[in-house]
């Protein structure tokens, strides 16, 4: 695709100063998987869709659009109002279960002094926020469901409102890096989240586009340099 011919790529060494960072949540800052498939799972099926039952569907979800996926999945228009606040009273009640992966609060507060750092997650902006600031980190922005259900969105909005040459959306799955390369910023994946890099590389590889993507194996590289997934 042309824009991507065009999209700019960092240099090894790390984030360029003043860049726009774009962090996902579920996976990437929190180790959240087993609390959000219990939670998703029951919200799913106090709106009457009992699906789910296989660990290995969730985590095909996050191939694409995960709201996208849901809606396939049930065969149906999910009513986000009514699904949201099932997904956010369950995620509530599991928030003891979750926990930040190790050096989240030091990396955050780090890059914040030099960068525009913002969570843009598919989880409830409300709940995220609050998640945060009960572990320490402050004065970082989320825009979550409420924002809009689609990441693709709410990325290029941000991209929109901040004009930066420099812009990376870090996440952990092959939606968010699909959804990071449609809107030319720079796709970072995480190999400590709910996708594991193979599945990562074998779908970006069959695509030729894994040399799009850039690879960081532990919190702290994100202060230190990271490689191509490549």
């Amino acid at each position: 695709m042309e824009g991507e011919k065009n999209m700019a790529m960092p240099q090894k060494h790390g984030f360029a100063f003043g860049s726009l960072i774009l962090f996902d949540f579920d996976g990437v800052l929190a180790d959240t998987l087993m609390p959000f498939y219990t939670a998703l799972k029951g919200a799913c099926k106090a709106i009457g869709y009992n699906v789910l039952n296989d660990p290995n569907e969730f985590l095909d979800l996050f191939d694409d659009n995960m709201h996208d996926g849901l809606e396939k999945l049930c065969k149906a228009k999910i009513n986000s109002a009514k699904f949201s606040e099932e997904l956010k009273t369950r995620l509530e009640a599991s928030q003891t279960e979750m926990k930040l992966f190790p050096h989240v609060p030091f990396v955050l507060d780090a890059l914040r002094w030099r960068h525009k750092v913002f969570v843009v997650t598919s989880n409830e902006g409300a709940f995220v926020e609050k998640f945060l600031g009960e572990n320490g980190v402050y004065g970082i922005e989320v825009w979550g469901r409420e924002k809009g259900e689609s990441k693709s969105d709410k990325i290029k909005e941000l991209k929109k409102e901040h004009n930066q040459r420099h812009c990376y959306y870090i996440g952990d799955t092959q939606g968010d890096m699909k959804e990071a390369i449609k809107e030319h910023v720079i796709p970072t994946f995480v190999a400590w989240g709910w996708h594991s890099v193979n599945r990562i590389r074998n779908h970006f590889k069959a695509s030729k586009r894994a040399d799009r993507i850039y690879i960081v194996h532990r919190p702290l590289d994100l202060l230190s340099g990271f490689n191509p997934l490549a």
